[in-house]
């Protein structure tokens, strides 16, 4: 059984961009969610390859430039998120690979400023604490930077991303090796973060050993977290017990990306829970029993849909 692909899309376009191109982080009425600009980036990333450019996306992308702070980073509640921002600019970029201009090309290059200044003095966030939660600390999820700063290689040539690659490469992949060790052996960690540094790992392993090496832990790691084909929020004992629909479907595209037969199990008891999870409305809920209907689980469902049935390809990642 797997999650209605055209649903799930179908609600993303309909229900979680206002009229000022802003996106919503999820849908329900009796309590909403807010304006989310990381939300933005990954719909304006998945809309962009699928659909080109449409007064939709040139929406989103408007109003997401002008969420650029002065500080060239973008977030909520007055703290830029240098994770966030990657996010949102690889939404931007990949809405011009798709034959849109950008609204504001100054904004754009701030953006890339920030994740450069940012990641050189090991921060994660600008204008607020560091380290009280995954999201805020120097941790393994930013390894995924790794992916706009490629991309914004491949666009400009720009001579500072050789050195931000190898300073992110030689930081923070011998933390996401030890945190998927430390995982395997019960400790808790929050998937959804390992996740995102696993999904590093795929993108590094063709030219990085320890990357591929540790791409095979994660995708054994995350095997052996499932329950009823879903992902927990946390390994080990965390601080909460819930199944995780945004970490069951990230797990799905690694697997998918890296060897579809030898995860084919482990890929179809997974796509069933996100279709257990699927709202009437099309979108994917954010757990079990949740309220929820939230716009990343969305978009990963869509890209789990089509990682399972594709295989690899980073525009799905």
């Amino acid at each position: 059984m797997l999650p209605d692909r055209n649903r799930m899309l179908s609600w993303l376009r309909r229900d979680v961009v206002t009229g000022d191109g802003s996106v919503l982080s999820w849908v329900n009425p009796a309590r909403p969610g807010y304006a989310y600009p990381e939300a933005a980036g990954l719909v304006l990333h998945l809309l962009s390859r699928r659909d080109g450019v449409s007064d939709h996306e040139v929406r989103i992308a408007r109003r997401l430039t002008a969420c650029v702070s002065e500080a060239g980073g973008v977030g909520r509640a007055g703290i830029d998120y240098v994770f966030d921002t990657a996010v949102a600019l690889r939404g931007l970029l990949a809405f011009e690979r798709a034959g849109g201009s950008l609204p504001d090309e100054p904004a754009v290059e701030r953006m890339f400023e920030f994740i450069v200044r940012l990641s050189e003095q090991g921060k994660a966030v600008w204008g607020g604490p560091e380290g009280d939660r995954w999201s805020n600390g120097y941790n393994p999820h930013l390894l995924k930077l790794v992916f706009a700063v490629d991309e914004w290689e491949a666009r400009t040539s720009d001579p500072r991303c050789a050195a931000l690659r190898a300073r992110l490469v030689d930081t923070l992949l011998p933390l996401a090796l030890s945190w998927l060790d430390e995982a395997s052996r019960g400790v808790p960690h929050y998937v959804h973060a390992l996740c995102y540094a696993a999904e590093a790992l795929q993108h590094l392993s063709s030219r990085n050993s320890d990357a591929a090496r540790g791409l095979d832990v994660a995708l054994h790691v995350f095997g052996g977290l499932q329950r009823s084909g879903a992902l927990p929020a946390w390994s080990g004992q965390g601080p909460e017990d819930r199944l995780a629909t945004d970490a069951t479907a990230q797990a799905v595209r690694l697997w998918a990306a890296t060897n579809r037969t030898a995860f084919a199990a482990n890929i179809q008891a997974a796509l069933a829970h996100l279709a257990s999870v699927q709202h009437d409305s099309g979108g994917l809920t954010y757990t079990t029993g949740s309220d929820d209907v939230n716009t990343w689980c969305t978009v990963f469902g869509v890209q789990a849909v089509e990682c399972a049935e594709h295989g690899p390809n980073d525009e799905l990642i």
